[in-house]
């Protein structure tokens, strides 16, 4: 007999409650038959379950039951037979709307009942035919005795309580605490856009800096509205369309019409504006109508919440690709199935060891997880704790799936997906599947033009590496082809000097080597001129002039944007322009006027004075690069490059071989032809990379060429950062395996706290819910005592921090210091910055008697700290004269951020753009190697997890007396209290981390304790503090 054996398998693996029949069939043995298999997730009533029955539900049973009795007929209708009594059951605030009384139904062959408890007594208080009722979405199965009596004799016992409040609490633990959240949400979306209103514009215009300008109507509606924008506190999006959106109208059936995004940039209360910057990368997106109206930006929420509702629908209806889905995320079913069987095992996973690990080897935890990997039936956790090799392990995963049914159509096979755009880009700029990074899906063109891009780079690295060691007749004869290239290019197009000088350092640096002395010293001399020439003149580097024109947009010229920190914005251009020769004496004198305080009758007239110094320094700078633009051709650089391109004829004369001619064309094809490289990559590629909202979007559905995406493998990075509602996302997708790889003991999900507490208010969950309890962090949990541990694994051994620095971490976060051991790699992660050679870690005493903390609206910020810091910095920075080391600075509030920036931009270590954003200066930015890493990054912690540092200084920021009041400590410390807060702004250093605050916050002794626990609240600062104490620190003031 033919038995479908994945099917039997899955049945059998389910580890599910089955209830089968035969379908179809006869005795004969030679046919067949179908036996249709039906699973629940099972619960447990208690052995025994007596309902009561009253007069009104005995009356509508008779009509049906006939001369059979009424408990009989409600027996053989509420219970499976033949075998044990079994009862099919749903329940919970889910399907009714008086919970407290209904705390389930029983579904029997064509009628449902719903029993409660009514004057203590549990007893069906209503029945209905099966058809008068939408399907129950969560239906369970439990063997118990079941009987009717009489609703006098049908007392609930303290058990029947208990078990109740159980089948209550099962039903709305999880998925229905997040549908709440998520209705709320939107609840709080639409309030908001309700109270600010809208205003109708007349015309746009679009401004020489990008900006739109929205002109209003310029009645009282439109100065209301812009009463409140300015008001307005934080990032603020709005939307501009030619209709307002249904939830402004109170018409659920009106669309709203097409619309337009942007976030605001200004309000002009002066000429009743708004200006707007677009939401968008590509020049071709839609404008905005030519009139219309302005409002809170609801369209791209309106569509994140219904990914969320669908995908929670397609999992809870039963047609999500992967098994019992819905069952684990209750928690209700937690047994692990068979584990797959996969051909060659072995030998895949050591192919993927030496293709991603080379000599190197993964470790033991490593390993271990690619084969849980492989080989799980449904769900594999990845705990990665700082710098364990979580993305290596995502690679060699990738090359192992490579390996499985290698003939087969690999197309968008693989999904790896994280919960942000920075998280995937991280992702995607390591991981690699057969050397090429997944494809890069997203709705903007320009962030999947940038994965190819930064691949072509890494690729075109690698190329030169090899071909300079093993084939420089191939290396040499390219630079042939760029060397006549260039010559025809300089003779066709004069270039500037600028221009020229690039040209003929690029020639010195290609082809030095292999001209003889005489040429390469007439090259050499030819750059001099140049260089003369160039200096002779006034000039700016071209990041320098971005830089300078920056500075200028940021100088206030307007009343209302100088009262702000007009004076500020007036030091700071002082200081940088003068460095770059753009000042003269009367414009130091108008700047040190606009920097000193003015009385309020000066402030127009310098104002005014500004202005026109900013068109005059725009002026300057147009006017240097129209004499710097000046083009000519030099009849001696012609000769002199024809002589260079004979001599490289002579050097390389040699007829190439086929292989040669294919690796020069390979490389030609990479280095000037994007698209083709993208192209390639999208056909080649069955790995797709987006955020876990994107999963949902148009252009994943572009790219799989149908309505719902199905992947055979789901891998979450960062998993415990994602809201469970937008996780359920991806997961509603995957087929066979969904991997998840992160930390709960690093920073959870971004979470409203304001939405809680507004949960909590309306009773809406309980209040032993947890909504900042990650799904994965659930699941790491309900899984991790299950043997054989098929579902979790942890990586335990960190390769990024010095060994005492890993060492720290593991102790004080992961439960012990060998918790995460460190890889006999970290011991080369030293330094030699003076003071601290030799040290790992160092706290900067910054006392309270020097300055204390200040409120900064939600925000805390404290000045003289920061001062001391940015410092600091500077001086480690100017140590580190050659450029090779990486530097971090983390703060625990935005304020405090705030500050430490415009600090930067006072010491020539930044700058601010015209939109206020910060950057290092253009020295600064990227460390002067092969391949260059960004050198400087300012933030709070929550833009630091998954990134990495040589040397990372961290802003204590808190610093207030001590104070025995009941709750003080909390006040005292806020995020300081938080594990996971500390533990990533700990962890991101690699060879020296310098904390600088007040020593006082890092006392144990007045530092909050937890008896519990039997250690400091506040155990990462005070913890540090020690080590900095001992033989591997130091203490500075």
């Amino acid at each position: 007999m033919a038995v479908d054996r994945a099917q039997l398998d899955a049945v059998l693996d389910s580890g599910m409650k089955t209830v089968s029949w035969v379908l179809t069939g006869t005795r004969e043995a030679r046919d067949p038959f179908v036996v249709q298999c039906h699973l629940f997730p099972g619960v447990s009533l208690g052995e025994r379950l007596v309902i009561g029955v009253d007069d009104y539900v005995a009356d509508q049973v008779r009509s049906s039951a006939g001369s059979q009795s009424v408990y009989t007929w409600l027996g053989e209708e509420f219970t499976l037979s033949p075998g044990p009594s079994r009862i099919v059951h749903s329940g919970g605030p889910a399907d009714t709307e008086t919970p407290e009384v209904r705390p389930f139904s029983m579904h029997g062959r064509r009628w449902i009942a719903d029993v409660g408890l009514r004057d203590d007594r549990l007893q069906i208080v209503r029945i209905v035919p099966s058809g008068r009722r939408q399907p129950s979405r969560w239906i369970r199965i439990s063997e118990v005795e079941l009987s009717f009596v009489d609703v006098a004799e049908a007392v609930a016992t303290e058990q029947i309580r208990a078990m109740l409040a159980g089948l209550m609490e099962e039903g709305r633990s999880y998925i229905e605490m997040w549908s709440a959240y998520n209705d709320i949400e939107r609840e709080a979306l639409v309030e908001e856009a309700l109270r600010l209103k809208s205003a109708r514009y007349e015309r746009w215009e679009l401004l020489p800096d990008g900006l739109w300008r929205f002109h209003l109507a310029g009645d009282e509606r439109s100065a209301a509205f812009l009463r409140a924008l300015k008001s307005y506190e934080g990032k603020l999006d709005l939307e501009a369309g030619s209709d307002l959106p249904p939830e402004l109208t109170g018409d659920q059936k009106s669309r709203g019409g097409q619309t337009v995004s942007g976030t605001l940039a200004g309000v002009r209360p002066d000429i009743d504006a708004i200006d707007v910057t677009p939401l968008r990368d590509d020049l071709d997106a839609d404008d905005p109508s030519t009139s219309g109206h302005l409002f809170r930006a609801l369209t791209g929420d309106r569509i994140r919440l219904s990914r969320r509702e669908q995908a929670k629908r397609r999992i809870w209806s039963g047609h999500a690709e992967m098994r019992g889905l819905a069952q684990l995320i209750e928690g209700i079913d937690v047994s692990a199935g068979t584990p797959r069987r996969i051909m060659g095992e072995s030998e895949i996973l050591s192919q993927a060891v030496r293709d991603v690990f080379g000599g190197g080897g993964p470790t033991d935890a490593q390993r271990a997880a690619l084969k849980l990997a492989l080989t799980t039936p449904d769900i594999l956790l990845v705990q990665g704790p700082p710098g364990t090799g979580k993305t290596q392990f995502i690679s060699a995963l990738l090359h192992c799936l490579d390996q499985i049914d290698e003939k087969a159509l690999a197309l968008n096979r693989t999904l790896i997906t994280s919960y942000q755009h920075d998280a995937v880009d991280n992702v995607v700029g390591k991981a690699r599947r057969r050397g090429m990074p997944p494809t890069r899906v997203d709705s903007r063109p320009g962030r999947q033009a940038q994965s190819a891009r930064s691949w072509r780079e890494e690729t075109l690295a690698r190329l030169d590496e090899y071909l300079q060691e093993h084939r420089p007749d191939v290396r040499a004869r390219q630079h042939l082809d760029d060397l006549r290239r260039i010559a025809a290019a300089y003779d066709a197009h004069p270039a500037t000097a600028r221009d020229l000088l690039d040209l003929l350092d690029k020639v010195r640096r290609s082809v030095g080597e292999l001209l003889p002395p005489p040429l390469r010293g007439r090259l050499d001399q030819a750059r001099a001129a140049v260089h003369g020439r160039i200096n002779a003149q006034l000039h700016l580097a071209a990041p320098v002039r971005r830089t300078a024109l920056a500075v200028i947009r940021s100088i206030r010229v307007s009343a209302e944007s100088f009262a702000d920190d007009g004076p500020e914005r007036a030091r700071t251009a002082r200081a940088l322009l003068d460095r770059y020769g753009l000042l003269n004496e009367g414009d130091h004198a108008l700047l040190d006027q606009a920097a000193d305080q003015l009385d309020r009758g000066d402030v127009q007239a310098v104002i005014d004075e500004l202005r026109l110094l900013c068109v005059r320094l725009f002026d300057r700078i147009s006017a240097e690069r129209h004499l710097e633009g000046t083009t000519g051709r030099d009849p001696a650089i012609l000769v002199l490059l024809q002589d260079i391109v004979d001599a490289v004829e002579e050097r390389v004369a040699a007829k190439p071989d086929n292989v040669g001619e294919v690796l020069r064309a390979f490389r030609a094809d990479l280095q000037d032809d994007l698209s083709l490289v993208e192209a390639t990559l999208r056909r080649y590629n069955s790995v797709l990379a987006t955020t876990v909202q994107q999963v949902d979007s148009s252009e994943m559905h572009r790219i799989v060429d149908a309505p719902l995406p199905v992947f055979d493998t789901v891998i979450v990075d960062e998993a415990a950062r994602a809201n469970p509602l937008d996780l359920m996302i991806p997961l509603a997708c995957a087929r066979k395996r969904i991997v998840l790889v992160g930390d709960h003991k690093q920073l959870p999900h971004a979470l409203e706290l304001k939405l809680e507490r507004e949960l909590r208010r309306t009773n809406r969950i309980s209040t032993s819910s947890d909504l900042s309890r990650s799904l994965f962090e659930r699941w790491f949990d309900m899984f991790d005592g299950i043997e054989p541990r098929l579902r979790t694994i942890r990586l335990d051994e960190q390769f990024r921090m010095h060994p005492r620095l890993g060492e720290f971490v593991s102790r004080v976060f992961y439960g012990g210091p060998r918790a995460v051991r460190p890889h006999p790699s970290t011991h080369a992660l030293t330094h030699s910055l003076q003071p601290y050679h030799g040290k790992v870690a160092a706290w900067i005493d910054v006392p309270h008697e020097t300055g204390g903390e200040e409120r900064d609206g939600h925000s805390f910020v404290r000045e003289c700290e920061a001062k001391r810091l940015v410092s600091e910095l500077a001086a480690l920075m100017a140590v580190d004269a050659n450029r090779r080391l990486s530097f971090g600075v983390i703060t625990f509030y935005k304020a405090q951020q705030l500050r430490l920036e415009d600090l930067l931009v006072d010491a020539g270590l930044g700058v601010k753009d015209d939109k206020d954003r910060f950057g290092p200066m253009p020295h600064m930015a990227w460390t002067d190697e092969r391949r260059p890493r960004e050198r400087l990054r300012v933030g709070t912690v929550d833009a630091f997890q998954g990134m990495e540092f040589d040397v990372v200084l961290l802003s204590v920021t808190r610093s207030s007396p001590w104070s025995d009041e009941p709750g003080s400590a909390v006040r005292r410390y806020g995020h300081l209290l938080r594990d996971s807060r500390m533990c990533v702004a700990m962890s991101r250093q690699r060879r020296l981390l310098i904390a600088v605050g007040d020593p006082a916050m890092a006392d144990r002794d007045t530092a909050p304790h937890d008896q519990l626990l039997g250690r400091s609240l506040a155990e990462g600062l005070v913890a540090f503090r020690e080590l900095c104490e001992g033989r591997h620190g130091v203490v500075r003031s």
